[in-house]
């Protein structure tokens, strides 16, 4: 949901994101929009009570960072700040789906932007990501038609490396992951609900998702109560 009611005490959750790992290494990227968020709140006032971010694809549904930034967002009653439209998403059904579930955010480049444009530019966006798709499958079919072998070189030997510190990785975000939704958990459980069925159903009606992306079950629920 855009939010357009900005005021100098408003506070904010910022979500930044970048398509690529050397993008993320490199923190070019990232440091581009802090800059242009730093700027917003320099400007607008606020106050950025926590930054989540990811290193991922805009195609993908399931992005931990945005997740963790709407699950908060939620909690706190906070707004989503974002440096610009396509770093929360290029997707026409994303945005309906913020809208439907009443999540507030503001893009800070055009933080006035109505919602006729802010759906125009997203349907562009997303006719952006189409073509660049479509170009570049037209590209690699001319490319090994002409013998060219497509691939990384060193695919072989990346693959052979340790991957002991992407499994820490991983499972350090689970664990994360896991304590925020237990917070949403006891959230329903307060407001009278206590069954694993009717709490797995009120997850699932909010729109969440289990770290995997997939809906909520009873048996999810009842091992997420139990490792309490």
């Amino acid at each position: 949901m855009l939010h357009t009611n900005i005021t100098s005490n408003q506070t904010y959750i910022a979500y930044m994101r970048v398509s690529t790992d050397r993008q993320g290494k490199s923190g070019l990227g990232m440091d581009a929009q802090k800059s242009t968020i730093d700027e917003f709140i320099n400007k607008y006032g606020g106050n950025i009570i926590e930054t989540y971010s990811d290193v991922i694809s805009g195609k993908e549904e399931f992005r931990p960072g945005l997740n963790s930034a709407i699950l908060h967002a939620r909690l706190s009653s906070c707004i989503i700040l974002v440096s610009k439209l396509d770093r929360l998403t290029r997707s026409v059904w994303l945005l309906s789906h913020l809208s439907r579930e009443n999540i507030p955010f503001v893009v800070a480049e055009s933080p006035f932007l109505d919602n006729f444009q802010l759906t125009l530019y997203s349907s562009l966006a997303e006719k952006e990501v189409e073509l660049i798709a479509s170009r570049t499958r037209d590209a690699l079919k001319q490319a090994k038609k002409r013998g060219v072998i497509l691939g990384s070189p060193v695919l072989p030997l990346i693959r052979c490396d340790d991957v002991s510190a992407a499994n820490d990785k991983r499972s350090d975000m689970q664990k994360v992951f896991r304590q925020r939704i237990l917070l949403v958990i006891e959230q329903i459980e307060s407001a009278g609900k206590s069954t694993c069925q009717d709490i797995a159903t009120e997850l699932n009606r909010r729109s969440l998702t289990t770290y995997f992306g997939k809906g909520f079950s009873i048996a999810t629920v009842s091992r997420l109560r139990r490792g309490r």
